[in-house]
């Protein structure tokens, strides 16, 4: 079971619907006003991208690896890959004053 990353601007990540971070205020900050998110197959080498309303790809900085962040529930939700994400996450908070909390409630 993968473990869940919150950014949300309510206290607690449980509490995101009764102060949710606009949807507008994400799409503002996605790259080219885009919202879809890419991934590759290992095997053939093929990349398959699909565009959601709710699913965007940030990276630190143009060039970077970009990681998958999904909006759901009033906050933007990922699944831990690396410190580099977390990084994303923070950054991408600090832009909406938000917290990166984690699910059993620790904050990054």
């Amino acid at each position: 079971m993968a473990y869940a990353i919150h950014i949300t601007i309510a206290d607690g990540w449980w509490e995101s619907e009764q102060k949710p971070i606009l949807l507008e205020k994400i799409i503002a900050l996605a790259p080219n006003g885009e919202n879809e998110v890419s991934g590759k197959n290992t095997d053939t080498g093929e990349v398959i991208t699909i565009s959601t309303e709710y699913s965007f790809e940030w990276a630190v900085a143009v060039g970077e690896p970009k990681y998958a962040f999904h909006y759901t529930r009033g906050r933007i939700t990922f699944n831990y890959v690396s410190d580099a994400q977390i990084a994303v996450a923070k950054a991408l908070a600090a832009k909406l004053g938000a917290i990166v909390q984690g699910d059993e409630e620790e904050l990054y």
